[in-house]
């Protein structure tokens, strides 16, 4: 027997029951979701099956392996390109139809690219380069499943310190996952502060919990972009943005997307390895002038 299994499903019935009447009531004809994982999504697509609504997964994430609880058997799921259909293909269990539609979140472009002043007049400095840097939401150092932990986190940022005080005309700009995240409250030292106070060290964050900054936005200013090979979205949408940007695999992660990085000069082993191509790029070094460069 499997109690735990036979509460969830009795439960996943008893919504079910609750929401075929509420849909039909209410004139419900359609439901869209990015989180398959969530028990409404299955109901929805449970309903869809019996003609009673359309059911639409679309993607969010530039994912390089699908895991089970993320499938979904949707009417329609919209994915950034074709390539990434067969990741949400496994055994059969599939949305009826894909359809691509690029990435989700370039429409905000536009938008961002208006707020390029406001960015130039508030922290632009001349000859001075920028790091944009996007971290990886980071586990618990006691979590023994953690594959990435704060003490990871903060060792980057102190590597980032010690970079930028050895190169004075950098400036490094933090975007992370969730406001809290900051390196500024995660992994405060002296000479982190003495960066934020000088204006060398940029924390671009909006909102008590997520970050909602477009990953975008904190790139206006830059002249690199460093982010994590695991996901790697916000990577994705700083090169569709037209930055250079480039990836370190410290974990050794291997999926669907790493033979497609390996066509770039835009993965690393580990952030060391990222600072020094960068330093070569930053010194006209002719072999780095593609890095970075998604578009090889």
């Amino acid at each position: 027997k499997n109690n735990s299994f036979n509460f969830v499903l009795s439960k996943l019935l008893i919504d079910l029951f609750f929401y075929t009447n509420f849909c039909k009531k209410n004139n419900v004809k359609a439901f869209m979701t990015s989180e398959n994982y969530l028990p409404i999504s299955t109901i929805m697509n449970m309903l869809s099956s019996k003609n009673l609504l359309k059911s639409f997964s679309f993607q969010y994430s530039n994912m390089g392996r699908v895991s089970p609880i993320m499938q979904t058997t949707s009417n329609v799921m919209f994915t950034f390109s074709e390539m990434y259909q067969e990741r949400w293909s496994k055994h059969n269990i599939k949305p009826k139809k894909f359809k691509n539609v690029g990435y989700i979140y370039s429409s905000s472009f536009p938008l961002i690219k208006s707020k390029t002043e406001y960015y130039k007049n508030k922290f632009k400095k001349k000859n001075e380069f920028y790091i944009t840097i996007f971290d990886e939401n980071f586990q618990s150092n006691e979590d023994k499943y953690g594959f990435f932990t704060q003490n990871d986190f903060c060792n980057e940022i102190e590597k980032l310190v010690e970079y930028t005080l050895k190169n004075p005309n950098t400036t490094i700009i933090t975007k992370s996952q969730f406001s809290k995240n900051s390196a500024s409250k995660c992994c405060y030292n002296k000479k982190l502060e003495k960066l934020i106070k000088n204006k060398k060290w940029l924390e671009i964050s909006v909102g008590l919990s997520r970050n909602i900054i477009f990953p975008s936005e904190a790139t206006i200013l830059s002249d690199m972009v460093i982010g994590h090979a695991v996901g790697g979205t916000s990577s994705l949408e700083a090169a569709l943005f037209g930055k250079k940007s480039i990836l370190i695999n410290p974990y050794n992660l291997i999926d669907s997307n790493t033979s497609l990085y390996n066509k770039c000069n835009i993965l690393f082993e580990n952030l060391d390895e990222a600072l020094k191509a960068i330093n070569e790029y930053r010194n006209g070094n002719p072999d780095y002038a593609n890095l970075g460069n998604w578009e090889n």
